[in-house]
C-alpha cells in the first residue's frame, strides 16, 4: 500500500512538473507575435563577388575568393512582444555554401547562419565568405558559388522548404610569366641614320618601349623606323609590359651607325667637275698646237 502511494506521489509530481513546463513554453510562445507565411517563399538568395573580378588578369597564382550571400527581403518579418516592443525575425536560414572551380566542387562549408529566432534589432541580411585559392595554373579559370538553405512556414504544422541559390559565372586569368622580347633589328654595322626597329614578343602586351644608350624609355606602338641617331656606337634595350603588368626586357643590342656614303648630288657635282676640267685640258692642248705651227 505504501509502495503504491509512493508511486502515485511520484507520478503526480512528474505530471505537475510537465504541466508547469508546458505552461512556461506556452507563455514564451505567446510572448511574441511574429507573422509566418503559410507557403514556401519562391525567392532565392543572391550571391555577389568582390573577388575575383570578372575578366581580370591576375599576376599571381594565389587569388582570394570573396563573396556575399544576401537573403531575400521577404524572409524578414517584423512583429511585436507582449510588452509592446518591436521585434524582428528571419524565416529563412542559409545552411551551407559550396564553390565550383573549373568544374571541381569544393566541400560544403557551414554558413553559421542564425536559427529561426526573434530579435530586438534588425537581423543581418548578408553573410560574407572568404577562401584562399592557391596554386592556380596559368590561363583562364571559371568559378561559381552555390548556397543551400531552408525556409520556415506553417501549414497545420511547422514545415521547411529547401532553398537553393547560385551565382553567375566569373571568368578570370592567371598570368605569372614575363613577356619575352626578341630584337630582330637594328644590326651591327648599319651605315644609315634611318633604319627599322623590328622585334617579336611572345604574348599580348599593353605597352612597348625602347631605351637608347640608357636614356629614358620611348613608347612605340610596334615595329617602327628610327631616325636621327648620331654616327657612332650605340646600345638599345626593348621593354614590353603584358596585360598582367609584368615587364620583360630584351637583351641589350649593340650596334654602330657609320658615316653615310656621299649622296647622288655630291657625286654629280664631282663628276661634272671632272668633265669641266677635262674640257679645259683639251682646249689648252688645241691652242698649244696652233702656236707651234
Amino acid at each position: 500500500m505504501r509502495r503504491t502511494v509512493g508511486i502515485l506521489l511520484v507520478l503526480a509530481l512528474l505530471i505537475t512538473a510537465a504541466a508547469r513546463v508546458s505552461s512556461i513554453d506556452s507563455a514564451r510562445a505567446n510572448f511574441y507575435h511574429v507573422p509566418v507565411s503559410n507557403q514556401p517563399d519562391p525567392n532565392q538568395p543572391t550571391i555577389n563577388f568582390t573577388s575575383p573580378e570578372q575578366n581580370r588578369i591576375y599576376n599571381t597564382s594565389d587569388v582570394w575568393l570573396r563573396f556575399s550571400v544576401k537573403k531575400p527581403e521577404t524572409w524578414f518579418v517584423q512583429g511585436s512582444s507582449a510588452l509592446g516592443e518591436t521585434v524582428y525575425a528571419c524565416n529563412g536560414k542559409i545552411t551551407y555554401i559550396q564553390y565550383i572551380l573549373d568544374g571541381q566542387k569544393s566541400e560544403n562549408f557551414s554558413a553559421n547562419d542564425d536559427e529561426h529566432n526573434v530579435y530586438l534589432n534588425p537581423m543581418r541580411r548578408a553573410l560574407w565568405f572568404s577562401f584562399h585559392l592557391t596554386d592556380l595554373s596559368e590561363g583562364t579559370h571559371k568559378i561559381v558559388v552555390n548556397s543551400y538553405g531552408t525556409y520556415y512556414y506553417w501549414q497545420d504544422q511547422d514545415k521547411y522548404s529547401e532553398v537553393f541559390g547560385n551565382s553567375s559565372e566569373i571568368r578570370f586569368d592567371v598570368d605569372t610569366i614575363f613577356p619575352n622580347i626578341t630584337v630582330l633589328s637594328p644590326l651591327t654595322g648599319l651605315s644609315t641614320v634611318e633604319f627599322p626597329l623590328n622585334f617579336a614578343v611572345n604574348e599580348s602586351v599593353s605597352e612597348i618601349a625602347y631605351s637608347l644608350d640608357g636614356e629614358d624609355n620611348v613608347t612605340v606602338a610596334g615595329n617602327t623606323t628610327l631616325a636621327g641617331i648620331p654616327v657612332g656606337s650605340h646600345n638599345m634595350t626593348v621593354y614590353a609590359t603584358d596585360l598582367a603588368g609584368h615587364v620583360g626586357a630584351s637583351e641589350t643590342i649593340n650596334f654602330t651607325i657609320a658615316e653615310p656614303f656621299p649622296t647622288l648630288a655630291v657625286l654629280t657635282i664631282a663628276v661634272a667637275g671632272v668633265v669641266v676640267a677635262g674640257a679645259g685640258f683639251l682646249l689648252y692642248r688645241k691652242r698649244g698646237r696652233g702656236k707651234t705651227q
